[in-house]
């Protein structure tokens, strides 16, 4: 009976799904106001600055999928709310903010189920190498829509991601082969890349070969990915080898936070910035909270 009547509903909604669009001449009476925010770790609402697309997907209250809304970043920066004309009942709602070409939307065929939903990056469980999730931020909702009322409702969304970032250098100074860039092979090991529909990990392990930018200087390189949440306890690792240098050297993640006393969790947006300087035999000579200002490259968060 209850997929009947989910039936029914995605019926009505199609029907006046065209309500979205500017010509609203033959629309209904809105039921439900739909409008976004995200305050970061202020109180200010920055949603506008950190958010450029919105995708809103609509379940029944057992969690049977009704429809989603793409609401793009020049929807958003005209619109505030979004208005729909749903029938009387409960309703789920779940937004993920930013899914661009580093995420898709998993959902298996026929009868479609909240629980049965996965956000993953396009190259997991392929032979193409990971390098970065997009900047994800979330809402899960739960609202009634009753006969005669317009329910409104506050999107509130949280981070769901971390800016992992890493800043490594050669201290050269013997001059030998002053032209050869540093280019070491960096990876971060131990990630997630997928996400059910709670915002809870799923899946395997994985690891990431993040998108370098070198110095201007040439004997230091810049690698960053945005992640997945994790918490302060965590298993993972950055791993940098070059054999020019004799590097081969492995990072624990949880160990330089604890050493630095960082904490990631209870703060939204969040940058973990590492600065690993190595000498020219492949020693470490400090691993330490990078400070930008005395780093010559561009960083662009």
């Amino acid at each position: 009976m209850k997929y009947w009547r989910s039936l029914v509903f995605l019926l009505i909604i199609c029907l006046f799904s065209a309500c979205i669009r500017e010509d609203l001449s033959h629309c209904p009476v809105y039921t439900a106001e739909l409008s976004f925010a995200y305050y970061g770790d202020g109180n200010r609402d920055i949603f506008h600055d950190k958010i450029h697309s919105t995708d809103l997907f609509l379940f029944d209250a057992d969690g049977l999928f009704l429809e989603r809304y793409r609401l793009g970043d020049s929807w958003l920066s005209e619109n505030k709310t979004l208005r729909l004309s749903l029938p009387a009942g409960d309703y789920q709602v779940v937004t993920w903010g930013n899914l661009f070409s580093q995420s898709q939307v998993l959902a298996p065929d026929g009868v479609r189920h909240i629980d049965n939903y996965r956000i993953t990056h396009p190259d997991y469980n392929t032979s193409r190498p990971l390098t970065t999730n997009d900047s994800l931020y979330y809402n899960r909702s739960r609202f009634t829509v009753v006969s005669d009322q317009v329910s409104q409702q506050v999107l509130l969304l949280r981070s769901a991601k971390i800016e992992l970032i890493l800043y490594a250098e050669i201290e050269q100074k013997s001059g030998r082969n002053p032209e050869k860039i540093f280019d070491p092979d960096i990876r971060f090991e131990n990630l997630y890349t997928n996400y059910d529909f709670y915002m809870q990990l799923t899946g395997e392990r994985v690891t990431f070969a993040p998108v370098k930018q070198h110095a201007y200087s040439g004997k230091g390189v810049l690698a960053s990915s945005h992640v997945f949440r994790f918490p302060d306890s965590n298993p993972i690792t950055i791993y940098l080898k070059d054999k020019e240098y004799y590097i081969d050297y492995r990072l624990s993640v949880e160990e330089f936070m604890r050493a630095n006393h960082i904490t990631v969790e209870n703060w939204q947006e969040v940058i973990l910035p590492i600065h690993i300087i190595f000498g020219e035999r492949g020693n470490v000579l400090s691993v330490e909270v990078a400070d930008w200002n005395v780093i010559d490259v561009d960083i662009d968060y």
